[in-house]
């Protein structure tokens, strides 16, 4: 009796010691995607679990108007065959725009301007709002990492995502939704997206 109490006592101690351990590897592998990206946010993020869901709808509906390995614009007549909302529309044509100026088929910028700082340079103001100030560190992490640093556009993704919920506006929705599929795009596609980092996985489709 006294044996099979011990061996149970030890069967028990594995199985704790082995819970543990996977969990502490759990913990490690996301800290280490987000110090991997230095991921920082300084904005009081109101967002929910239901502005994560609207998000990843949206971007869900853009890109199945989106042909990856052709053009990779939006096709904004099927769209509106469809029906599709005009949050989706407007979210589309400003991405157009973003991959048009992206390829050099599109000269004047003026259209994808937001705030202050989303857009070409920056007008020298503080930032209007929540997603400005995400282009204002975006910008300003180019200008100490140089032109297209990935980890300044992981964190520029995250952090547009993450704050979701307090971007409040069509426009402002359709900017950053917008931003998020210009960056997918460069890549394939947002499944291309979360495979290669993690850590936007939860804000995709």
């Amino acid at each position: 009796m006294f044996k099979l109490v011990r061996k149970f006592t030890i069967v028990m101690l594995v199985t704790l010691i082995g819970m543990f351990s996977a969990a502490q590897i759990t913990t490690i592998s996301v800290h280490a995607h987000e110090n991997k990206y230095n991921i920082e946010s300084s904005e009081n993020i109101e967002t929910t679990e239901e502005d994560i869901a609207e998000l990843r709808s949206t971007l869900g509906s853009v890109e199945a108007y989106i042909d990856m390995d052709g053009d990779q614009l939006f096709n904004e007549e099927l769209a509106r065959q469809n029906n599709e909302s005009q949050e989706v529309i407007e979210a589309g044509l400003t991405y157009n725009d973003m991959i048009l100026t992206e390829q050099g088929a599109l000269t004047s910028r003026s259209i994808i301007d937001y705030g202050n700082w989303c857009g070409p340079g920056d007008k020298g103001s503080p930032p209007i709002d929540t997603l400005d100030r995400q282009c204002q560190k975006h910008d300003k992490c180019y200008e100490q990492n140089g032109w297209g640093n990935t980890k300044c556009d992981i964190n520029f993704v995250h952090n547009i995502a993450s704050n979701f919920g307090s971007i409040k506006g069509t426009g402002a929705q359709a900017y950053a939704i917008a931003a998020i599929m210009t960056f997918a795009a460069k890549v394939g596609g947002t499944t291309a997206l979360a495979i290669q980092y993690p850590i936007l996985a939860p804000f995709l489709p």
